[in-house]
């Protein structure tokens, strides 16, 4: 395992802006043998992992299965931290796309407003019960993810110490790759969400400090697709986009961990290597 044979384990905490790029068809076995995806977990924010368990009964899922049930659990239990310490990937790859998702309060305890729960009858009773409503654009959700991506930050760093931890900063774009720009109201949206994700985009930074690696994408390839298999949205990009991801997380030198001194265990960065391929050779792609 790690950057000596090429292999690297990857875990992600995002949304489907970072999942995509681990199904692009042509470079499947590339992937599987340079990059094994362990463990994907989203629809889950910041705020919810950082708040206090709710317990629900499985009358409450209406019936979810499959991946849409263990999101919500996973979101409702607090648990997305539990299965990365589990999986102690080399890579941990992370975006904030699906902190645009609405969130409740209940008490102590948030809920991420994801497309799978709002189908069960626990997010109808949450809804009418809830003590706050907060949505990505309002001014208290950035101290809110603040506060909370201070505490689990810490928890992060600490518990995956041999971990290089990957920022992918995908934009909002209103950039439609046939050379149009998204229509009104969408366009509008986008912006309001890529002002709001700029701040916690720095949050991390600052908390993370060295341990991060930032992956900035090109304008040329943060465009959206307009023939995305999901549909076209500010978040979904054209293929070049996630080659252009690959090849980043395929230089990546990954955190090592030194020997102790004085009885302390000291974390050595490497210094890192994410050379950008040609942005002509991703677009030939």
């Amino acid at each position: 395992m790690g950057a000596g044979d090429g292999r690297r384990t990857v875990a992600i905490w995002g949304s489907c802006v970072t999942r995509d790029a681990f199904a692009v068809e042509s470079r499947a076995e590339e992937l599987a043998e340079r990059l094994p995806l362990l463990y994907y977990g989203a629809r889950s924010s910041w705020i919810s992992q950082d708040s206090r368990p709710l317990p629900v009964t499985g009358a409450d899922m209406n019936g979810l299965t499959g991946f849409g049930l263990r999101m919500v659990e996973e979101d409702l239990a607090r648990t997305v931290i539990d299965r990365l310490v589990e999986h102690q990937p080399d890579l941990l790859v992370l975006d904030l796309v699906d902190e645009r998702l609405q969130l409740l309060r209940l008490g102590r305890s948030w809920v991420t407003g994801s497309d799978y729960v709002k189908r069960t009858e626990m997010w109808t009773k949450a809804l009418a019960e809830a003590d706050e409503v907060s949505s990505m654009t309002q001014p208290r959700r950035q101290k809110l993810f603040a506060t909370s991506a201070r505490h689990l930050v810490k928890r992060l760093v600490k518990e995956l110490p041999d971990t290089t931890f990957v920022l992918n900063e995908a934009p909002y774009t209103t950039r439609v790759a046939d050379g149009t720009e998204l229509p009104e109201p969408q366009a509008g949206w986008a912006r309001d969400l890529e002002a709001a994700q700029r701040p916690m985009t720095q949050v991390l930074v600052a908390e993370f400090g060295p341990r991060l690696v930032r992956a900035t994408p090109p304008a040329e390839v943060a465009q959206a697709d307009p023939n995305h298999r999901w549909g076209i949205t500010s978040y979904h990009y054209v293929e070049a986009y996630y080659h252009w991801l690959i090849d980043l997380l395929l230089t990546v030198e990954p955190t090592t961990s030194a020997p102790a001194r004085n009885g302390r265990r000291i974390i050595d960065l490497r210094p890192f290597d994410v050379r950008r391929p040609s942005l002509r050779s991703l677009l030939r792609r």
